[in-house]
């Protein structure tokens, strides 16, 4: 882990009342961290990530399912310091699939926003610029590219800004305003269906 400023609503009130949003830390290596399960149990501290097991209603399960099965582990760092690594509680049986399933969190650099967050239904005319393209893109081919039914199109939100779309949310991320490693301060945004 690099050494770093973590932003976040009221996340170092514990640590320093009078600088409540964000928290210090230094760097680590190895990093020393203990994973969880999601019925709240933790394992001895450890340095190596496991990616052959997953949470199955909180019982560690070995993952199984063929050599591109995949899980996605969730890292949590505490205001003091504390590492914690929930295990993965789906598995998926491909890495592609995997990292589709991740499209409902982002991790946006809070440089970039102008104004205030808004959460919308795409218009006919939206255009972001997804990571990995030139140029933009209309949010009505994105939505086609992913082969979205025509009944589900209305239900596409997007996260925006005052002047650009920042996430079709479980679609396309915006190159515009996602986190990069020289990112000082980032929110991480989650959808929960």
């Amino acid at each position: 882990v690099s050494a770093g400023t973590l932003w976040g609503n009221g996340i170092g009130w514990i640590t320093n009342e009078l600088n409540p949003n964000s928290i210090t830390f230094s760097g680590q290596s190895p990093v020393t961290f203990q994973y969880r399960t999601q019925t709240g149990g933790s394992f001895s501290n450890t340095t190596l990530i496991d990616p052959s097991h997953y949470d199955l209603n909180g019982v560690v399960t070995t993952v199984g399912g063929g050599a591109g099965s995949s899980t996605n582990q969730r890292i949590y760092l505490f205001p003091t310091g504390l590492i914690r690594i929930q295990y993965g509680q789906t598995v998926y049986a491909t890495l592609a699939e995997a990292r589709t399933a991740a499209e409902d969190e982002i991790y946006i650099d809070l440089q970039t926003i102008n104004g205030e967050f808004q959460l919308r239904k795409w218009k006919t005319g939206d255009r972001m610029k997804p990571i990995g393209l030139e140029g933009s893109k209309l949010i009505s081919d994105i939505i086609k590219d992913a082969k979205i039914p025509t009944a589900e199109k209305e239900n596409i939100f997007v996260l925006t800004d005052n002047d650009k779309i920042l996430w079709c949310i479980g679609l396309r991320v915006s190159a515009l305003s996602v986190a990069k490693e020289t990112s000082t301060e980032i929110m991480k945004i989650s959808l929960y269906k």
